[in-house]
């Protein structure tokens, strides 16, 4: 192998070792839409029966928690109660 090979070898590989770099540094795509959910106890997203505007990720891992209800009829009846 000579010198012109091995420098090619090494851009390319400095060229793909700064595009991994790149992607590892990029924020992870943020979910945009939102999903109305009562808010069954006092906890970090408010208290009960609040309705609060989450993302589905959220939602999901508030509710395993037994804090949120995405439920359509749980929100209308938080929203009922605001009056």
């Amino acid at each position: 192998m000579d010198n012109s090979q091995t420098n090619d070898q090494a851009n390319a590989d400095a060229a793909a070792a700064a595009a991994d770099s790149n992607a590892a540094n990029k924020p992870a795509v943020k979910e945009k839409a939102s999903i109305k959910a009562r808010v069954l106890v006092d906890c970090e997203h408010g208290k009960p029966n609040d309705v609060v505007a989450v993302t589905a990720a959220e939602a999901k891992a508030g509710a395993a928690a037994g804090q949120l209800d995405s439920d359509k009829a749980a929100v209308a009846y938080a929203e009922s109660l605001k009056g």
